[in-house]
């Protein structure tokens, strides 16, 4: 413990040496950046009996890249390579990179917005539970979207995106998509877009459980925009037919839905809603239907609370699996200056399986701290 807690020191004071942001001019700054977190894990493989304890210290050096700030044209870029340190399992250790870019074009009749990143994991989750180990994976992804003014009513918005997640141990499948959704929005109160639109996603499964593609089509309408003077927010609700290659077609309910209440200046509420389909760890198609309610409130300049509750419901199309898994976290930030900042949270996730290998339950407390220029 000793040598690790002398690593972070030395990684520490070495980035903080080094820390200065550096203005190169036209709009363009690098900012280094420092984290450093330890977390107790009471179920570190999210096994239904037998459990592990684990500490884990992180640390995560990085740097960002900011771009064209307060123009027409905004773009980030940002690297954080995050090592990895348990107390008890040292064989574990490892450093993962986590790559991140957006870019932002908005000229009031043209939006364009470009989202990437490349992150490694390395963990268990609900559809990849093991006592075996943890789960390592590279997740790539890639989104650009382009709405466009028609007239000063009405605009369209075409968008493709690319997800992979490639793991790396074997047993478990790969999953890549390619979606394009198209959405036409047109206004039907000052501050209020109702919309149709069609979304198509193309999944391409490659694992133990052999091919498993499938095609994909949600119709939906919605609105968007200031739907009361307090909430807004969109809203996309539909009919999903879910095609696999093998096995029999769904149809089923869609809906997609992001809205804020703001209940004060400081303080908003907020719900994100789905019903949607996805795939396991190991290439089982599921139905997901899922709640989370969530919260941030400003107590002070300084000091912010955030916190959540889920509920996701997972109905397999291939199995007689259902998993109800709920959970919820809460979390506190205070900054010290726009340098420094210090983080807590604790957060409790539950899986309530008919499969008794698949349901647990699990306890986390973090502490972190970040600097930056």
């Amino acid at each position: 413990m000793r040598s690790k807690l002398s690593l972070l020191a030395a990684s520490a004071a070495l980035t903080l040496a080094a820390q200065a942001a550096v203005d190169l001019g036209n709009g363009v700054k690098i900012v280094p950046n420092v984290t450093g977190s330890v977390e107790a894990n009471d179920n570190l493989f999210l096994g239904a009996d037998d459990t592990v304890d684990e500490t884990i210290w992180r640390l995560s050096p990085g740097v960002t890249f900011a771009m064209g700030e307060g123009a027409l044209n905004t773009a980030q870029f940002s690297y954080n390579e995050e090592f990895q340190f348990y107390s008890d399992n040292s064989d574990l250790d490892t450093s993962l990179s986590l790559v991140d870019f957006t870019s932002r074009y908005d000229d009031g009749k043209m939006k364009i917005a470009v989202d990437a990143w490349f992150h490694e994991a390395n963990q268990a989750t609900r559809d990849t539970p093991t006592i075996a180990g943890l789960v390592k994976r590279t997740l790539l992804h890639g989104a650009i979207s382009d709405e466009v003014q028609f007239t000063e009513k009405s605009a369209g918005k075409i968008g493709l995106t690319y997800d992979d997640t490639d793991y790396s141990r074997s047993g478990y499948s790969d999953w890549q998509w390619v979606e394009v959704p198209v959405q036409y929005f047109f206004q039907v109160q000052p501050k209020l877009d109702a919309s149709v639109g069609l979304r198509y996603r193309k999944n391409n499964i490659d694992g133990p459980l052999g091919d498993s593609d499938s095609d994909e089509l949600f119709y939906n309408v919605g609105l968007r925009g200031e739907l009361t003077p307090k909430l807004t927010g969109e809203v996309q609700v539909g009919y999903i037919q879910f095609n696999p290659d093998a096995g029999n077609d769904e149809d089923s309910f869609g809906l997609k839905a992001n809205l804020t209440f703001a209940v004060s200046p400081k303080t908003n509420l907020l719900l994100d809603a789905n019903s949607q389909y996805g795939y396991s760890g190991i290439g089982e198609a599921y139905q997901d239907n899922g709640l989370t309610f969530s919260f941030n409130t400003a107590i002070s300049p300084a000091f912010s609370v955030n916190g959540n509750i889920f509920w996701h419901i997972y109905d397999y199309s291939t199995t007689n699996q259902n998993d109800d898994f709920a959970g919820g976290q809460i979390s506190g930030k205070y900054a010290f200056n726009e340098h420094a900042e210090i983080s807590a949270s604790y957060t409790y996730t539950n899986n309530d399986s008919n499969l008794s290998f698949a349901s647990f339950s699990q306890n986390k407390f973090l502490l972190a701290a970040t600097l930056k220029y």
